[in-house]
């Protein structure tokens, strides 16, 4: 069995040097109009509205979109151009991929330079990228984080559990224990996570006056919303095994 470096040096050699060129022009064309201007943005400074419109309209930015779209156009003419001249099907695989990174690359760079040259560019900048307003709002802001961790990894957790019960019902032979799962499983998936959420809290917790936290409430329906996601996903890899190999195990 082929260890991974033979591997890479099995496909490197069944490259051409014209394929393994468009290759590193169409990488080299996302890199620098997408990566370029990420970097750029970044070192220029995110801390206040006024850096980040400074970073994102200034020349050299532009520059780099402008560089990115001509080596994105040299891919794709490249790519498209010699792909079924190549010798085999790695090279012709590169030269379509190089082809394809010079798609995204001038698809990327052509609607930033038009977005950035609309009259409200700036506004849209203080209203989503204005990372200085969270200043006295931090504490809250990791406050909500966690909460958010901690709720999808006790619900997904709760979602494991009742899924593999879920589908070791859903795979019964009788009727009973087959039609509660199934039932179980078409209701959950099939209405919005949110109504259930407000079905829970609102009408079953608050209108009987149940003793439970609305961060239990809210663990125990997420946790019960996954179990019908994860009873499915249980349930198909089961049954996508041979039938030799479940009497085998």
């Amino acid at each position: 069995m082929k260890t991974r470096a033979e591997g890479f040096t099995a496909w490197r050699r069944e490259l051409t040097p014209l394929s393994a060129l468009i290759l590193a022009v169409g990488v080299a064309s996302l890199g620098v109009s997408m990566g370029g201007t990420i970097v750029f943005v970044l070192v220029q400074g995110v801390g206040s509205f006024e850096q980040i419109v400074s970073s994102t309209t200034s020349p050299f930015q532009a520059s780099l979109l402008y560089i990115g779209i001509v080596l994105g156009v040299a891919a794709i003419g490249g790519g498209y151009g010699v792909y079924r001249m190549m010798p085999t099907k790695t090279a012709r695989e590169a030269a379509l991929s190089g082809a394809a990174l010079g798609v995204l690359t001038v698809l990327f760079s052509g609607l930033y330079l038009w977005f950035r040259s609309g009259e409200d560019f700036a506004l849209f900048i203080r209203l989503f990228f204005s990372f200085d307003v969270l200043g006295p709002f931090t504490e809250t802001f990791f406050a909500a984080a966690r909460n958010t961790v901690f709720l999808a990894f006790f619900g997904q957790l709760i979602g494991v559990v009742l899924g593999g019960f879920l589908a070791l019902m859903a795979l019964s032979n009788r009727a009973v224990v087959r039609a509660p799962a199934r039932v179980y499983v078409n209701v959950f998936r099939g209405t919005p996570l949110l109504v259930q959420l407000i079905v829970g809290y609102l009408g079953l917790v608050t209108g009987l006056g149940l003793d439970v936290s609305v961060y239990r409430t809210g663990i125990i329906i997420l946790g019960m919303n996954a179990g019908a996601y994860t009873a499915e996903i249980f349930r198909s890899g089961i049954q996508s095994l041979e039938r030799g190999q479940m009497e085998a195990s």
